[in-house]
């Protein structure tokens, strides 16, 4: 499966994640480091998702942890396999 992943580090409970897309709508995943694992894996996991069907789109990250930002096109139809995204938290 065609994906980006963002590497955010330790991040603090509160601290809000800002994505930014380019094109059209994606599917943006918050996980810990532990679900990104199985994500990558193809076992089960659990993230906050949002379906970004706008530019920009903040999740706020809801305890401290590591945490990854990944970004995808899975269950949507119709797309040609390209996505361009950046994140930055504040």
């Amino acid at each position: 499966m065609n994906y980006l992943k963002f590497d955010l580090g330790k991040a603090a409970e509160g601290k809000t994640v800002k994505v930014t897309l380019s094109g059209s709508m994606a599917n943006i995943r918050l996980m810990n480091k532990s679900n990104m694992y199985n994500y990558e894996h193809g076992h089960d996991y659990t993230s906050i998702d949002e379906l970004a069907q706008k530019v920009l789109t903040e999740i706020r990250i809801p305890e401290n942890d590591h945490w990854f930002v990944v970004v995808d096109l899975k269950g949507i139809r119709g797309k040609d396999g390209r996505i361009d995204a950046s994140v930055r938290v504040d």
